[in-house]
């Protein structure tokens, strides 16, 4: 059996706010399941027996995880109602949204190292091994350093740097980062000048953080970088991009919040993902249980 949540707007003339119809909602299934809990089956085993419907022969299907689902588990809690939730397993752990949380916290956290590497090997920058160890390197093997040395395409390497910064550099380092610089492409330099000019340690997407809507931040880097065609061109691009789309819901909503900073909005949404992964690690857990499903 599986109850479905319908959040349908209602009619103006009904004086019953979006809250009450929540917990009128949520009392009403809780009966349901209750009336339904030790009932026989309409059809036999194939032993020919009728068994009872256990808590686990039910489910409670809802389309987001809001403040429903808090009244939700509350009133299942309050009725003695063993329940497991499932719903929203794998939204977090996608790579797009994975990718969006690297851009949050490396924009607004410079000393994450972590998200500074989802984010240059991510759709926005489009790093590969050898630029990442070339930034290594290039600044005395801290690669945030590298990243925000590069200033030029120079052919002179040390001219396409920042003053003075290569002169303790071990010299074996040097000639072969000088050797490196030479063999790369126009289109290789151009990615490694870029990544510089907009994730270092001054890059232009740092320095807009908190000066504009969080939201219209990352959906600029998205569409400067050309990452939203990456994103598209993948073979579940519709997906991807409806999944992007949602996460903007969502950082729309945090930053909406009092004194929500970049900073603090990416922590609250990074909260967010790991009590996601608790939830599904829970409802793995919780597959042998006898309770009601949530999805």
């Amino acid at each position: 059996e599986a109850a479905e949540f319908n959040e349908e707007d209602k009619s103006d003339s009904e004086e019953e706010t979006v809250e009450d119809i929540g917990v009128n909602q949520v009392r009403m299934i809780a009966d349901e399941l209750v009336r339904h809990y030790g009932s026989p089956r309409q059809k036999p085993d194939r032993n020919g027996i009728c068994q009872t419907f256990s808590w686990k022969d039910m489910a409670i299907l809802i389309p987001s995880r809001n403040k429903i689902l808090r009244n939700l588990e509350e009133h299942l809690r309050a009725r003695g109602i063993p329940y497991a939730v499932h719903g929203g397993v794998g939204f977090w752990q996608r790579q797009e949204i994975v990718d969006m949380m690297h851009l949050c916290l490396c924009l607004s956290q410079p000393g994450n190292d972590v998200a500074l590497l989802g984010v240059l090997r991510g759709p926005a920058i489009a790093c590969n091994d050898a630029d990442l160890m070339f930034f290594h390197y290039l600044g005395g093997r801290r690669l945030p350093r590298g990243l925000s040395i590069l200033q030029s395409l120079d052919a002179d390497l040390e001219k396409a740097c920042e003053k003075g910064k290569l002169q303790k550099l071990p010299p074996q380092d040097l000639k072969n980062l000088k050797s490196a610089w030479k063999q790369f492409s126009q289109e290789d330099k151009s990615r490694l000048v870029n990544a510089s000019a907009k994730v270092g340690l001054q890059g232009e997407w740092r320095r807009l953080a908190d000066r504009m809507s969080h939201t219209d931040l990352l959906q600029r880097c998205l569409e400067e970088s050309g990452a939203y065609q990456r994103y598209a061109s993948q073979h579940d691009g519709e997906q991807v991009i409806a999944n992007l789309g949602q996460f903007f819901e969502f950082l729309r909503l945090e930053e909406s919040k009092p004194g929500s900073s970049l900073a603090r909005v990416a922590n609250g949404l990074q909260q967010r993902a790991e009590e996601s992964i608790k939830d599904s690690q829970a409802a793995v857990e919780a597959e042998g249980m006898n309770a009601v499903q949530i999805m």
